[in-house]
């Protein structure tokens, strides 16, 4: 797994992976208050934690 420690741009793969890890708890908040406020917003909630999920298992992944 050492393409997670590249460079890609400005920041290394894992500090993207970080950003969109904040993006898609972000979806799964969204979704929940949506859910809080009318029962709308399942699919949003699911997307969101599940992504996030997904991404925690990639980003913590320890470097060598």
């Amino acid at each position: 797994m050492d393409w997670i420690d590249r460079p890609l741009g400005p920041m290394r793969v894992r500090a993207w992976g970080l950003l969109a890890n904040m993006g898609a708890n972000a979806t799964a908040l969204y979704g929940l208050q949506q859910v809080l406020r009318d029962g709308s917003g399942q699919v949003t909630l699911a997307v969101g934690v599940i992504l996030s999920l997904v991404l925690i298992a990639l980003i913590a992944v320890p470097s060598r």
